[in-house]
């Protein structure tokens, strides 16, 4: 594969009860792992850990009638994209429990109690939520998401680990967390600093254009069947200037292309922004190790769109540059 590139161009009473245990000190929010609405303490999560065999070292859901304990943990799933936002995790505490720590292992100077909420009448636990933050910056692969439960006292429990799945912002069908799964033969890639609606645009050898308005390589039959393996845009961020905070793009090949494509970054709405910030990069899947393989960045670039340059779509995008595959 070429490129070619152009010249220059709070918590509630049970909360209140943990404080009066320890003295928070910081407020987290330099923290890589962040829990929205919590109170962030530094140091080390309290409570026991569970390989040691102590009291209440069952796991969540086991009825534990004296220690507080974790009794339900729910999430959608167990990946999480470097810099995602947003993310929401739930569950109970048992009946000795009245709020809940966490914090992502190895990661950050402390961690955060969130309160129980509301009782659940079928079981009398309290219900507890959280919604977390995770900076870029945490590496990929599996992370340990630790978590313990508090009685009024401020007492911890027995020490619950989540394990995650950190994945990058270029789609690598989970590859970082599992080596044997492969990626994706090759992906372009577009993010952003601010929140305004960027397209990544591309144009196929063939002359489509390619956005996340008209997101597929190749147009669907006649009869609307789409072809298997043709590729496309995996979302709109930021699409209509409905914030979503994700600010990347990616056109993903479910097969390694041939030809060359082109690549444009087109400012849609500058959403009452000033400029943004964008970097566009092509991947491409190489071998790793034994059957293995890995995403590997073989081209980028950066720049500066201002908000005069926005184009409503009316009008093709700043081109980057070509990527003959």
């Amino acid at each position: 594969m070429t490129s070619r590139v152009p010249g220059p161009g709070t918590l509630l009473a049970a909360g209140l009860l943990v404080t009066a245990c320890y003295s928070r000190t910081e407020t987290g929010a330099g923290e890589p792992f962040r829990v929205r609405d919590a109170q962030f303490f530094p140091g080390s999560l309290p409570g026991e850990d569970a390989a040691s065999g102590g009291a209440g070292a069952e796991t969540a859901g086991a009825e534990v009638d004296e220690e507080p304990a974790l009794a339900a943990f729910d999430t959608a799933n167990i990946v999480v994209f470097q810099g995602q936002t947003g993310k929401k995790f739930s569950g109970r505490v048992n009946e000795s429990a009245v709020s809940l720590g966490m914090r992502l292992k190895d990661y950050g100077s402390g961690y955060w109690i969130v309160p129980g909420t509301t009782l659940d009448p079928q079981t009398n636990q309290l219900v507890w939520g959280a919604v977390a933050d995770f900076d870029r910056a945490i590496p990929t692969g599996y992370a340990d998401l630790e978590v313990v439960a508090f009685d009024a006292a401020g007492h911890a429990g027995v020490r619950s680990v989540r394990s995650l799945c950190i994945t990058g912002r270029v789609p690598d069908f989970l590859n970082a967390c599992e080596p044997t799964i492969d990626p994706p033969p090759a992906v372009i890639s577009l993010t952003w600093d601010t929140g305004v609606d960027l397209d990544l645009e591309i144009i196929t050898p063939a002359g489509r254009v390619v956005t996340p308005k008209r997101p597929l390589v190749v147009p669907p039959d006649d009869d609307g069947n789409l072809l298997e393996d043709a590729g496309g845009i995996d979302r709109d961020s930021n699409g209509g200037c409905w914030i979503d905070d994700i600010r990347f793009e990616n056109l993903v090949f479910p097969s390694y292309p041939s030809g060359t494509y082109g690549v444009y970054a087109n400012l849609f709405d500058a959403c009452g922004k000033d400029s943004v910030r964008f970097e566009a990069s092509v991947w491409v899947a190489r071998e790793s190790g034994e059957d293995e393989r890995e995403l590997v960045k073989v081209a980028e670039r950066a720049g500066i769109l201002l908000a005069t340059q926005a184009t409503g779509g009316e009008s093709r995008g700043l081109f980057l540059f070509e990527s003959e595959f």
